[in-house]
């Protein structure tokens, strides 16, 4: 007897074995997403109000997946049913744009080497990828933009007359540094985000004023005193150099600052005049001591990412979870095992999965549990 007339015999429509993916199976997505659990389904995923690190090792088609798309649907559960708990969730499912990027940073000779480009790859790259996703869903969940569509998100969007002066400033810098949305100009969408949260700029253009007032009482003393012969010496130029130098000092601070947030984002798309231009719009004095990721390092990303929890609690966000899977995927990867542990083994990193707020269930390949148990006491 055949598949289809065994299931024509019993009375059923299709073939519930057919899909192979949990994301296209209607079987799972309708049946047993809600009904049918791993056996450490509790230590998986946790306590939606206090979101905790959970490792999770399986064989190709074992249902890593599948525990994702479990866990993403309870957490629209919960937030439905506790919209002042909420949690965030942040997909880190498919990293090829964020590969391709970095790669792209690299000579022609060292790309042809997987190995090579993925041994330059850090754990403050991965913490960029997770902030760009966030602060991107962010974004599109303050602006209500209709076409986005984010895991465990509510329909409606966010009020942003909760937050602060300096939680509205923080989400702009934040948007200015991360933001990674193609569904419009990345200009124009920081200035809705900016009338949507009502913040003025108008202050930050105080150094082309003195410019231009300077210019102006200079060319006016010599039209009313009829010193025309003035402009033969060099004292007018001076004077107005002189009204343009704060401005000047501005662009190249700024400029200066793009350049390096441009060269430390390695897996993100950014060009050093969008940057200048979005940071010299910030008020003077606004973003003196505030971090800025210009750095190979971690610090500023945690205090990133510290701001960013800090506009979410404000928001009805209790914390945020990173489901990381399919590492095995990307075309940089292809399934390789070493290449795999050179992606996932930065981000095995205490501070960052301890980190409070952030659970990061990581969905990996048992191959790599293998090489882990490998590792001596010091990794």
């Amino acid at each position: 007897m055949r598949i289809q007339e065994f299931l024509q015999h019993h009375g059923i429509a299709t073939n519930p074995f057919a899909d192979e993916d949990a994301q296209t199976d209607l079987v799972f997505k309708t049946a047993c997403i809600r009904s049918v659990y791993h056996p450490a389904w509790d230590k998986i995923y946790g306590d939606p109000s206090e979101p905790a690190t959970a490792v999770v090792f399986g064989e190709k088609g074992s249902g890593k997946t599948a525990i994702r798309l479990q866990i993403a649907r309870h957490l629209a559960d919960h937030n439905a049913d506790h919209p002042q708990q909420q949690v965030f969730v942040v997909p880190y499912d498919d990293l090829n744009p964020f590969l391709d990027r970095f790669r792209e940073r690299f000579s022609a000779r060292r790309r042809r080497r997987p190995d090579r480009v993925l041994s330059q790859w850090h754990l403050w790259d991965h913490i960029d990828a997770i902030l760009a996703l966030a602060v991107t869903q962010l974004v599109d969940r303050l602006l209500g933009v209709r076409d986005a569509r984010h895991p465990a998100a509510r329909d409606e969007p966010l009020d942003c007359t909760m937050l602060d002066g300096s939680q509205k400033r923080d989400v702009l810098l934040l948007a200015v540094c991360y933001d990674q949305s193609t569904a419009d100009n990345r200009l124009k969408r920081w200035q809705q985000l900016r009338r949507k949260l009502g913040v003025s700029v108008w202050m930050s253009y105080w150094d082309i004023a003195v410019g231009v007032a300077v210019t102006a009482i200079v060319l006016a003393a010599i039209a009313l005193l009829g010193g025309w012969n003035w402009l033969l010496t060099v004292w007018p130029y001076v004077a107005i150099a002189a009204g343009w130098l704060p401005c000047g000092w501005r662009l190249l601070k700024w400029t200066w600052k793009a350049w390096q947030i441009a060269r430390c984002t390695r897996t993100l798309r950014q060009t050093i005049p969008f940057l200048r231009r979005m940071l010299m719009r910030f008020p003077a004095g606004q973003l003196e001591g505030q971090p800025l990721p210009v750095r190979a390092a971690t610090d500023d990303r945690y205090a990133m990412l510290d701001k960013l929890q800090g506009v979410l609690r404000t928001l009805g966000f209790a914390g945020i979870v990173v489901l990381v899977d399919r590492v095995d995927e990307p075309y940089l990867v292809n399934g390789s095992t070493d290449l795999m542990r050179a992606l996932i083994w930065p981000m095995l990193d205490n501070k960052l999965l301890k980190h409070p707020g952030l659970g990061v269930k990581l969905l990996l390949p048992s191959d790599l549990e293998r090489l882990l148990d490998r590792e001596d006491r010091d990794f």
